[in-house]
């Protein structure tokens, strides 16, 4: 353990190092800390069907938007699926639109029903027209073409629902095929690919790795005399120097994440300020210096 009088020894120099200007703020109006840039956004993008990699579309650091190709598995078994359920669907759609099967039965069920109502009318006019046994017989005969119209609705409304299950099959078939197409889920660069053209794929297996470096956060551990603040949603300003001891590379964000957690031995606790990199001036796991605007 360093001794009492060395330790104060080195506090002072420290202290003495730092910009005074800075240092007198740091009481009251900044906060300052040493932060870790790293990724928010950050894809292991996996294969979602089994297959061969026909195409790989991207090279590692290509920039992709979200929805962009990445690469293609073994298209043909997909697409004769979905070709079959089209056709499927036609068939079915073709079956359901011909309604003449119900036409004929309502035409039938009309004539059915006229004939009784003439032997009726005849009856009423002349006793014993018509015998008896005989409108028996036409009655029944309407009773089975009015069953025979029911029927045939019955049946063309289930062609409509076996219309709309072809329909749906063909949708399935159609995201299958889509699956086979694999795309970069967020915005960002590729930095790693897993797989190379010709390999053999499993669902799940990790094929593209893709880091967002547009908006990245600054990690950083405060001392324990700054949790009182309320830092969240603070201005703050991202620095990091530069090798060639020019002008410091700059960013601004907001403080978005204070950690609840305080360290039980020196009291300090953990903070995530967030920022937009347009320009790619930081990269993940570079260190710089943040500083909390508190006015």
């Amino acid at each position: 353990m360093m001794p009492l009088p060395v330790k104060m020894f080195v506090i002072c120099c420290l202290t003495l190092s730092v910009d005074s200007s800075v240092f007198a703020q740091s009481n009251d109006k900044v906060v300052v800390g040493s932060a870790l840039i790293s990724t928010i956004h950050s894809a292991e993008v996996p294969a979602r069907e089994t297959g061969v990699l026909t195409e790989i579309v991207v090279r590692e650091g290509d920039q992709v938007e979200r929805g962009d190709l990445l690469l293609k598995l073994d298209p043909e078994e997909a697409e004769l699926e979905y070709e079959r359920a089209k056709t499927d669907y036609l068939i079915a759609s073709e079956e359901f639109k011909n309604g003449l099967r119900v036409q004929f039965a309502e035409k039938a069920a009309e004539v059915a029903l006229a004939e009784v109502n003439r032997a009726e009318e005849a009856n009423r006019k002349f006793s014993e027209a018509v015998s008896r046994t005989e409108l028996e017989r036409l009655r029944l005969v309407a009773e089975k073409a009015a069953i025979d119209h029911e029927l045939a609705q019955h049946e063309l409304k289930l062609l409509g629902m076996s219309a709309d299950l072809k329909r749906l099959a063909v949708d399935r078939a159609g995201l299958l095929l889509e699956r086979r197409l694999i795309r970069a889920p967020i915005s960002g660069t590729v930095v790693g690919l897993a797989h190379r053209q010709g390999e053999w794929v499993e669902p799940g297996m990790t094929i593209v790795q893709i880091l967002d470096t547009q908006r990245l956060r600054a990690e950083a551990v405060l001392a324990g005399n700054y949790r009182h603040l309320d830092l969240t949603g603070k201005k703050t300003v991202i620095t990091m120097p530069q090798r060639d001891q020019s002008k410091p590379l700059e960013a601004t964000g907001l403080v978005t994440f204070v950690h609840p957690k305080i360290d039980p031995v020196d009291g300090s606790f953990r903070v995530n300020v967030e920022f937009e990199n347009r320009d790619q001036l930081f990269r993940p796991g570079d260190a710089a210096t943040i500083r909390i605007l508190l006015d």
